[in-house]
Parts: structure tokens; sequence; C-alpha cells
């Protein structure tokens, strides 16, 4: 991957999310009044220069999209492999009292219960699942991440960790 193909994925995912808010550049770019140019804007859709991380941000604000989703559409676009995945023992998500992680504990509750008492339940994270339990919990998902690490385990198989 380099500048130019990222520039360009990431700039085609910026002008679609656009269009599924049924926004005109130009309105874009009015709505961003001045921090934008309407040439600068569709410079970064059509990949002619990459957009730096604060329009983006800005950018999507103003179209209503979720930059992390934006971003993810074109990272999964562009071929890159998703982050190594967080093992979780969700015997200890489903002990933990935080409000906000409720439905992740209450779906981990039920799931650990299906498996033999007291034996350890792993569950394989990946980042989709992390992004789907993240709105389930009505939150980012890199907050969600962040949370999950506290309860991160390394599997061992045969005294060697995986």
């Amino acid at each position: 991957m380099d500048q130019s193909s990222f520039a360009s994925v990431v700039g085609r995912q910026l002008r679609e999310a656009r269009q599924r808010h049924g926004r005109t550049r130009k309105q874009v770019a009015a709505e961003l009044s001045g921090r934008i140019s309407l040439r600068s804007l569709e410079s970064y859709e059509v990949g002619q220069r990459p957009v730096d991380l604060l329009k983006f941000v800005q950018i999507c604000q103003v179209v209503q999209a979720d930059p992390t989703q934006v971003l993810g559409r074109a990272i999964e676009e562009l071929g890159v492999p998703e982050p190594s995945s967080i093992l979780v023992d969700l015997r200890d998500v489903a002990r933990d009292d935080a409000a906000d992680l409720t439905p992740l504990r209450r779906w981990a509750s039920v799931t650990a219960s299906a498996q033999p008492y007291g034996s350890p339940v792993i569950w394989r994270f990946t980042p989709s699942a992390i992004a789907a339990m993240a709105q389930l919990c009505g939150m980012p998902p890199v907050r969600l991440r962040d949370r999950l690490r506290r309860f991160e385990t390394r599997l061992v198989i045969n005294g060697e960790n995986s």
C-alpha cells in the first residue's frame, strides 16, 4: 500500500459517505465554513491529495458518518490485515460490574453458562466483533477494545502461549 492508493481509497470512502448523507461537495464545504475549501474537498475525494486526520474527522462530522467506520471500510478495501484479536475469558467479563458493559456482560454470562462449571471460556474478539459489541454497549470500538484488554488472557496449549 502506498500513499497514493491510500489517499484514493480514503477519498472514495469520504465521497460515498457524503453521498449517502445526500450532500453535495458545495454544501459540505459551505458547512465547514472556510476550514476546507471546495477545491480541497474535491482533491481529497478523488484521491489527488491525502486528507489530514483533523480534516478527515471534520468532513465525517458534517456528513454524519462515524470516522472509525469510514476509515475501517477504506482499510478493508485496501486489504490491510486486521490487527490481532483479543482473547478474553468470558467468565471474567460476566463477573464485571461496570454499568456501561451490561450488554456485553449479559451475553458473556449466557455464553459462559453453557460451558462446564469452572472451565475457562476463552473467546476471541476480532476487530469486527468488537465493533458490533461496542455498538450494543453504546461506545466507540476503541473504548471497548481498551476495556476488553482488562480481561485479556493468554491461551496456553501444551505449555506454550498461543
